[in-house]
């Protein structure tokens, strides 16, 4: 929808032990890959089709919103689309405090569940609750429009902006449960075919809106709230059919239980994501806001590694944290988004400026140097989250309503200090600062109540490898864009080449590599 909008958040066979077995321990005596799944599959495979498939669909999301940049930008002045931003932060605070821990606790309370009849009475008991906190979320927020409007544009005038807003609510939150529910039984084909059709529509309905109508910023509020209306009508109604119509108003009240402290963590959360937007407004002109708004566009690009790894991973973790080798699995996973989230740094750092150039004006170049430093703290935002998941794991979601805290004071207190005297530059510095020290507060505390077999030589070679790199990148003088396009290029392969010097990969993995290598020379010899 706005400026950082994103496509929001898998049968029961094939979930624990194949997720499970993805995540061998080194340390370990090496199993066969016979051994880590049934005859004639691995669970690498296996995970990795998963994880794939997740990805896909969310990739495809995150790239159509990067697709719409020239549509937002040349349609739209700067003071627009820094408005855009505004309206997008406000629809995310109220999300955050409304929606907060209730995914955690679908996932909680459906795997804890021992029969299929208890598990389809808490689908359909999430769908309807969420139907209703929704609307009750759209109707008090339409009624604050007015007040809302004034505390941030100084007048009443885009009080209808807020009211179309709004009233997405009622229909995203369900919306949100029937995929999560996709993830929990991973379904990733009926959970990505989902969160698309809802996509495309959203897209044609911009377009339309915006380039034939010239509805300026009600066109792009408008195209959201009915694709997201047309969306949950659909799954609505496949998922009573499929879960039947057995509410239990007392486990859903048992799920806001569960869920309550996330709601102080939800606004923690939010004020490290996008406060930075509201004490900026104080400092900077709208036209400003608008390039900060779309640096932190191609910033947040590091998340699509996130919540690929999150769409399968935090729907799986409850249960694979019940396994003997709970600790092994937990920290092979981390290495793996390490490395994901530091491989889509370099990527993301290597090419903003050639794919800026074709983008967006020449009047927003000046996003492309704050890039790599969102980047490093959304970096440290998505090992946090990580850590952050274990706390729910084991039943402790007060533990992450503390840490969100401390990492929202640093925030508070950093953007004070930081964005009056360095505006752009201080927003950034104080959001990587915010998500340091939320990271390393979750490393020390998870420690207390669940262990995770840190590889830390690993982590040290991805992260040390991409640092390096970035800098390099940065540093190159280079003007044109196919220079630029060459140097990132040459950037990913030498990143590649660190981690095979390095000896980054086991022999699990070596294995899992050469199979792969071995299909791609019969494909060719074809």
């Amino acid at each position: 929808m706005g400026a950082n909008s994103s496509l929001g958040p898998p049968s029961r066979e094939a979930t624990t032990e194949d997720a499970g077995r993805a995540w061998n321990a080194e340390s370990a005596p090496e199993p066969t890959l016979q051994e880590e799944a049934p005859p004639g599959t691995s669970g690498y495979r296996r995970a990795l089709k998963s994880l794939l498939v997740y990805s896909g669909g969310i990739v495809a999301a995150k790239l159509a919103s990067v697709i719409l940049v020239p549509l937002y930008t040349h349609r739209l002045t700067q003071a627009e689309y820094g408005t855009l931003e505004l309206l997008d932060v406000t629809l995310q605070a109220a999300t955050k405090l409304l929606w907060g821990g209730l995914p955690y606790a679908f996932w909680y309370f459906y795997t804890n569940r021992n029969t299929e009849q208890e598990r389809r009475r808490v689908v359909t008991t999430a769908v309807l609750g969420a139907l209703a906190v929704g609307s009750a979320g759209a109707l008090a927020g339409s009624a604050l429009a007015p007040w809302i409007s004034e505390l941030l544009w100084g007048s009443r005038r885009n009080a209808a902006l807020l009211w179309i807003l709004f009233a997405g609510m009622a229909c995203a939150f369900p919306f949100e449960v029937m995929l999560n529910w996709f993830r929990v039984i991973d379904e990733p084909v009926k959970y990505v075919a989902s969160g698309m059709g809802r996509l495309v529509l959203q897209v044609a309905g911009a377009v339309f809106l915006l380039m034939v109508c010239g509805l300026g910023i009600a066109g792009v509020l408008w195209s959201s709230v009915l694709a997201g209306g047309a969306g949950a009508a659909v799954l609505l109604v496949y998922g009573l059919r499929r879960n039947g119509m057995g509410v239990d108003p007392r486990l859903f009240g048992r799920m806001l239980v569960y869920a309550t402290p996330s709601i102080f963590v939800g606004l923690c959360s939010f004020l490290s994501h996008f406060g930075d937007r509201y004490f900026l407004l104080r400092s900077v002109s709208l036209s400003e806001l608008a390039i900060y708004s779309l640096a932190y566009k191609f910033g947040m690009l590091i998340t699509l590694m996130q919540y690929a790894f999150q769409a399968y991973w935090n729907a799986q973790v409850f249960e694979i944290a019940k396994r003997p080798s709970s600790s092994v699995l937990l920290g092979r996973a981390l290495t793996y988004l390490t490395l994901a989230l530091c491989g889509a740094t370099l990527a993301i750092t290597a090419f903003v400026k050639p794919v800026l150039r074709l983008l967006a004006p020449p009047a927003y170049a000046a996003c492309a140097p704050l890039v790599p430093l969102i980047c490093a703290a959304y970096v440290a935002f998505g090992l946090s989250a990580y850590f952050q998941t274990l706390f729910y794991v084991r039943k402790r979601p007060g533990s992450d309503a503390i840490l969100s805290g401390a990492g929202a004071l640093t925030a508070g207190l950093a953007y004070l200090i930081l964005i009056p005297r360095y505006q752009l530059w201080g927003a950034a510095t104080a959001t990587l600062l915010s998500f340091a020290v939320t990271l390393l507060l979750g490393i020390v505390w998870s420690r207390r109540f669940i262990h995770v077999q840190c590889e830390w030589g690993r982590l040290s070679k991805v992260v040390v490898s991409a640092a390096a790199l970035a800098v390099v990148c940065q540093c190159l003088p280079l003007h044109s864009t196919v220079a630029q396009v060459a140097a990132g290029a040459c950037v990913l392969l030498g990143y590649a080449t660190l981690l095979v010097l390095t000896d980054f990969l086991n022999q699990s993995e070596k294995r899992v590599v050469h199979s792969y290598l071995a299909r791609l020379r019969l494909f060719a010899q074809r």
